[in-house]
């Protein structure tokens, strides 16, 4: 067995309990979809700022 699969199987046991419980997958995926929504609305807000300034010029 070499040094990395050792680290990652231990890694992996470290993480088990973690992966058994679904409070914790579940926590994830609300962090992860209000990170995809805040980039969502910042890249909206950031293009509608960008056509403002633009209409502003003209």
């Amino acid at each position: 067995m070499t040094f990395n699969e050792l680290s990652r199987s231990r890694v992996s046991a470290s993480l088990k309990p973690f992966r058994e419980t679904g409070v914790t997958s579940r926590l994830l995926n609300k962090l992860r979809n209000a990170l995809k929504k805040a980039t969502i609305l910042m890249l909206l807000r950031f293009v509608g700022f960008f056509l403002f300034k633009v209409c502003e010029n003209e």
